[in-house]
C-alpha cells in the first residue's frame, strides 16, 4: 500500500480475507474515506461476485474415465524410455562424426560448407538470366543435396523431439504427475 491509495494487492487480501484484524479494519477505514479506493473495492467486490456466482464445469465420470484410462498407462518410464531413444541417438550421431573424423579433415568439410552454402544461396536468389532456365538451375544443386537433406533432417529431428517433450509436459499438466 501507498501512502495514498490501496494497492490491487491489498484489496485483493482483504476480499479473501487474509488480512489480520488490525489490517483489515485500517483498509476498511481507507476506503470509507477515499472515494477513489471505494470505487476500486466496489470494482473488485463485482469481479468476486462474478466469480462466485460461476458454476464450475462438471465433467462426466465417463469423461474423466477415458482421461484417466489414457493417461494410466503412460507414466513417467514411458518417457525415460523415449528420452534414452533421443540421447542414444545423439550418441550414435557423435560416435559417427568423432570416427568420421579420422578419416575426414573437418577445416576442408567447413570451407566446403560454406562455399556450397554461399553457391546455393546465390543459385536461389539470382535472378533467371536467358540462357539458364529452372531446369538448369535445379541441376546445378544437385551437389549441394546432401546440405539440403542434412538441413530438412536436422529440421525434422527438432520437431520430434519438440513433440516428444511437448507431449511429457502435457501429460505431466494434466495428471500432475
Amino acid at each position: 500500500m501507498n501512502s495514498r491509495h490501496l494497492n490491487d494487492e491489498r484489496m485483493q487480501n482483504y476480499l479473501d480475507g487474509n488480512l489480520t484484524a488490525a489490517e483489515s479494519a485500517e483498509v476498511e477505514g481507507h476506503v470509507a474515506e477515499c472515494r477513489d479506493c471505494r470505487q476500486q473495492m466496489e470494482w473488485h467486490k463485482k469481479i468476486y461476485a462474478t466469480l462466485n456466482a460461476e458454476e464450475p464445469e462438471v465433467f462426466s465420470s465417463q469423461w474423466q474415465d477415458r482421461v484417466l484410462q489414457a493417461v494410466e498407462g503412460e507414466s513417467l518410464g514411458f518417457l525415460h524410455h523415449q528420452l534414452w531413444q533421443v540421447f542414444a541417438g545423439a550418441a550414435v550421431v557423435l560416435g559417427f562424426v568423432k570416427i568420421s573424423s579420422l578419416f575426414m579433415d573437418y577445416g576442408g568439410f567447413i570451407r566446403a560448407f560454406r562455399e556450397s552454402l554461399l553457391s546455393s544461396l546465390h543459385l536461389i536468389f539470382s535472378g533467371f538470366d536467358s540462357l539458364d532456365g529452372p531446369a538448369v538451375r535445379l541441376h546445378s544443386l544437385l551437389p549441394h543435396l546432401p546440405l539440403i537433406a542434412s538441413v530438412v533432417a536436422a529440421v525434422i529431428f527438432i520437431l520430434l523431439l519438440d513433440r516428444l517433450l511437448s507431449k511429457a509436459r502435457l501429460r505431466t499438466l494434466v495428471t500432475g504427475k
